[in-house]
């Protein structure tokens, strides 16, 4: 059982979280995988932790208001130097993939390469 059937919460409600420096994420913004149509955070589910200081963990599930289509994903942020943030994208085969460094305000645009990952 993975954390998302133990506790399914609107993501939405879990942001804004925070790096220990003071960097947050208080958005999210998905690529639907199916029509590539936006995905905001109101229309997924799941749980963000944060195990350590400087990492956070998003395990969601998310459905496509246009197409209807659904998806899982897991992925974790992790700071890295003052302002900068790695995505990192744990695919099914349960491989690190690592998307890219950002910004924290360039953040919602990095997440939406997650599902073309996949």
């Amino acid at each position: 059982m993975n954390s998302f059937e133990r506790l399914p919460k609107k993501i939405e409600t879990q942001l804004p979280v925070f790096f220990s420096s003071g960097l947050d994420i208080s958005d999210l913004t998905l690529s639907c995988p199916a029509c590539k149509g936006v995905i905001s955070a109101s229309n997924c589910t799941g749980i963000i932790t944060q195990p350590l200081p400087d990492v956070i963990l998003f395990d969601l599930k998310g459905s496509c208001p246009g197409c209807g289509a659904e998806f899982t994903a897991y992925f974790r942020a992790r700071q890295v130097g003052e302002k900068d943030v790695v995505l990192e994208l744990i695919n099914e085969s349960g491989n690190l993939l690592v998307v890219e460094s950002q910004r924290p305000g360039r953040f919602q645009r990095l997440i939406s390469k997650i599902k073309r990952l996949l």
